[in-house]
């Protein structure tokens, strides 16, 4: 048998992801680019989030979270997970009290997926923050679910976190 190393299977996954190694499926979902309106209207929608938390707007924030009971959100640690819109608006309102100013804030997705009015992505997210002793970069990675409801866009899931450490190496 023939180990498989990570970087080969990383390479397994972006063929896969990119439709480069298996055909396409007839019944999952279209990706997006086959719906070029909603990429554009989901991008739209994560430029929109990015000025709210740039301007530490919790109540705009709030406005493109879906106000259901079952809203997820889950944060780089326990503290900023939330399950409900008011609780998800109370996590959003306390990391935002710890913060000083957000001088940058953007989300890269990888790939928009969708199925009817339910859309999934996932991406990198870049933000510089000021805790009050300085800008700091933080780059982490997200998943999110948004539905189309009323004609919006809006989240019903949403995962941040933050890159595992790479462990040091080994000593010889």
């Amino acid at each position: 048998m023939v180990p498989v190393t990570i970087r080969r299977m990383a390479i397994l996954v972006a063929l896969s992801l990119c439709g480069g190694l298996f055909p396409p499926c007839p019944v999952c979902p279209a990706l997006a680019a086959d719906r070029p309106e909603v990429e554009r209207e989901i991008r739209n929608l994560l430029d929109r989030v990015s000025e709210c938390y740039k301007k530490r707007d919790v109540r705009g924030l709030m406005t493109f979270f879906a106000p259901v009971p079952d809203l997820v959100t889950l944060g780089a640690n326990p503290a900023n997970s939330a399950v409900g819109h008011a609780e998800t608006g109370a996590v959003f309102q306390r990391y935002f009290d710890q913060v000083k100013r957000v001088d940058r804030c953007y989300c890269r997705p990888y790939g928009i997926a969708t199925a009817g009015d339910v859309a999934w992505f996932a991406g990198d997210l870049s933000m510089s923050i000021d805790f009050g002793a300085g800008l700091v970069s933080v780059d982490g990675r997200y998943t999110a679910v948004v539905r189309k409801i009323k004609g919006r866009w809006l989240f019903v899931q949403s995962h941040f976190s933050l890159p595992a450490a790479r462990p040091a190496p080994a000593r010889r």
